[in-house]
């Protein structure tokens, strides 16, 4: 897991002073090591070099990509038209064997790599077979020989997560790519004359040629809709991010193309349940989950997991403990570290705010040294504390969570965890959230299943405790021709209220129109859980994980949102064998019923991530009304300062993605800083 960086000019020669800058603000990434390669477009030439944190052994070791002399020591006279940046976080062979960048043997195709691939070792073994050898033990080498044999199909066959730039000298191309769902970020620039990409935007923001402004397009989306992360555009103009399932080639003649190598294709029928073969499905859900975790523990530093007491974080904690562990297929026989987020002052109105009673289940049941973390700021430390995760996240977000999250991972890393598993994903895979529900009664009354509907609106009933009535009355409004957007996406929401007037003339009315059944196919359970995954909640998830565990050099797992296996046999699955009887995820629990808790596994009420918003403004009031009252062209501050009281007031303390303040406490910080 690391930081990659890579700055191409057409005609002027590139400033090395800049380009350390560059790849040293991605210090977070890759705290073990720092590496160079520079390319003269003109001669042809390579130089390798390493930086002030590239470890001495690297420098003396024998690899033909081992650096022998520090960047700043190159002569600024010569030309250097590519240059390579790499920050490493060693995971997998911590030797100076997995120093990138790394070439192929003839040194003819250069690597900067930022992710795992975790099948890597049985890629290998394929490799070895068509007469590949390998002199180290890291994925990245596999990776570069998987393209050599390969070419562009061996993104097929990679499971895991990446972003990465492959340098071919005598093609004379860049080829990157970014991983199926984006788990791993890949942000670039591209203007003809210039092209640079990095892991994080702050890289690219220090090059003179980068002149980024906000993008108005992209507020406008974040206000209106708050938690989505959409399309190909950041907050920057001009500063685009390589769509998930994604590759981009480069010609060094200048010509720059992108194209998708992956799609998700769900199945789109409810279905009709069949016994016999939901035992088959259960069977191969729970094989690909228990591998999906499996070759996710793959690593040479410590491992362990986020808990939260839910339902996947749980699953992940015991498939990890009780089938390998337990099994022999790991050699760490030491308890496994969980890690767990918990408010002890707060409650919301059915209780605890948190799930700490759920995870303290899971964390005897499977002997595991647990770490309680209270995420809760000091009292008039807010401002600052959104400020520090801006600084890692370098857009605005949304609500609280990341804030939470921070205070997660660092407590991860202070106790020596390098990997971290969790359970991000499954609602998006297999339908978990309460919203998702009526698209699937929708479904119901679509392919003529009367005979079954009126039992699932009365399970339904019960699971969720909203009436029948309102029930119905969605599930009509989800089966009508018309199309049904996202409330966000209507004049209904709140947030249009405090836009400024000319600023929603300007983008309301086209943005409204098209944030429709594209993203939110309401009339199509499959269709809406795949358009969750790859276009909606998850996408927002990833960057805040991304940020946040990369901020303390933590590198994150999710078996549910990066392997393609159980996220393709998912997809493929009817939606009958997800929804069920009123229970949500259905295959996932009865495929884990032997294994979890039944307190867990057959629990009723989900509880999002709480984040006690209200009460954290509250304790920061001042501060808070101060930054809101300063003018910006995109709000109206006077409707906001006249109404601000209320609006604390109507604050969920069990706050997820929905409307929040911190929308715009966030936005406000960033435009400071631009």
């Amino acid at each position: 897991m690391c930081g990659i960086f890579g700055v191409w000019s057409k005609k002027e020669p590139l400033q090395l002073s800049i380009i350390e800058d560059s790849v040293n603000r991605l210090k977070h990434r890759g705290p073990d090591d720092e590496g160079y390669l520079l390319f003269n477009g003109i001669t042809g030439s390579c130089w390798t070099a390493g930086g002030r944190n590239t470890p001495k052994a690297i420098f003396s070791s024998a690899f033909s990509y081992s650096p022998k002399t520090l960047l700043s020591d190159l002569s600024v006279n010569d030309s250097y038209h590519l240059v390579l940046g790499h920050r490493r976080l060693s995971v997998l062979d911590l030797s100076p064997a997995g120093h990138q960048p790394m070439c192929s043997p003839d040194g003819k195709i250069w690597i900067v790599y930022n992710g795992e691939i975790y099948n890597y070792i049985e890629l290998r073994d394929e490799l070895k077979d068509k007469g590949f050898q390998f002199m180290t033990n890291s994925d990245t080498e596999v990776l570069l020989a998987a393209y050599q044999c390969w070419g562009e199909e061996a993104l097929k066959k990679f499971n895991g997560m990446w972003g990465f730039c492959i340098f071919d000298r005598e093609k004379k191309t860049l080829f990157c790519s970014r991983d199926r769902l984006g788990v791993k970020p890949f942000y670039y620039w591209f203007d003809g004359e210039h092209f640079a990409f990095a892991s994080e935007i702050k890289a690219l923001r220090t090059l003179p040629f980068v002149k980024s402004s906000p993008n108005n397009k992209v507020i406008f989306d974040h206000l209106l809709l708050g938690w989505l992360d959409l399309g190909e555009d950041s907050f920057f103009e001009g500063i685009h991010q390589l769509p998930p399932g994604y590759s981009l080639t480069l010609k060094l003649d200048g010509d720059l193309f992108l194209k998708p190598y992956w799609k998700l294709t769900p199945n789109l029928e409810i279905g009709e349940f069949d016994e016999t073969l939901f035992r088959s499905y259960k069977s191969q859900y729970r094989k690909l989950l228990s591998d999906a975790v499996k070759i996710r523990m793959r690593s040479d530093v410590p491992v362990g997991s986020c808990l939260s007491g839910g339902l996947d974080s749980s699953a992940i904690v015991m498939l990890a403990e009780n089938l390998f562990r337990k099994n022999g297929a790991l050699q760490n026989t030491s308890p496994l570290n969980t890690f767990t987020l918990t408010y002890p002052d707060e409650k919301s109105s059915e209780g605890f705010l948190d799930d700490l009673e759920y995870a303290k289940e899971i964390i005897q049941a499977v002997g595991a040294n647990p770490y309680f973390i209270d995420p809760s700021p000091e009292k008039g430390s807010l401002l600052f504390n959104l400020k520090t995760v801006l600084n890692y996240i370098d857009e605005p977000y949304v609500c609280m969570i990341p804030l939470a999250v921070y205070q997660l991972f660092k407590t991860i890393r202070q106790n020596n965890v390098i990997v971290a598993l969790n359970g991000h994903g499954a609602d998006e895979l297999l339908g978990g959230y309460l919203y998702m529900l009526p698209s699937y009664l929708a479904g119901m009354v679509l392919e003529n299943k009367q005979k079954d509907i009126v039992q699932e609106v009365m399970d339904f009933s019960i699971m969720t405790g909203k009436s029948i009535q309102e029930l119905l009355s969605v599930i009509e409004l989800c089966s009508s021709k018309e199309s049904f957007p996202h409330p966000a996406a209507t004049e209904a929401n709140p947030f249009i209220r405090y836009m400024n007037k000319d600023f929603f003339e300007a983008y309301g009315k086209e943005r409204l129109e098209k944030v429709a059944d594209d993203l939110y196919p309401y009339k199509n359970f499959n269709a809406l859980l795949a358009s969750s995954l790859t276009k909606g909640t998850l996408a927002v998830q990833l960057k805040y994980e991304d940020r946040m565990s990369m901020a303390f050099s933590v590198e994150e797992r999710n078996p549910f949102a990066d392997d393609y296996r159980l996220i393709e046999f998912a997809a493929s699955l009817p939606a009958v064998y997800k929804v069920r009887k009123g229970w949500t995820k259905y295959i996932h629990r009865a495929a884990l019923e032997d294994l979890m808790p039944e307190k867990i596994t057959w629990r009723k009420k989900k509880t999002p991530l709480p984040v006690p918003e209200k009460n954290i403004i509250s304790a920061s009031l001042k501060e808070c009304r101060e930054l809101i009252s300063e003018p910006d062209p995109y709000l109206n501050r006077e409707l906001l300062m006249k109404e601000f009281d209320s609006i604390l007031d109507s604050l969920n303390n069990q706050q997820g993605y929905g409307f929040s303040l911190t929308r715009i406490l966030t936005l406000k910080l960033w435009l400071s800083e631009m």
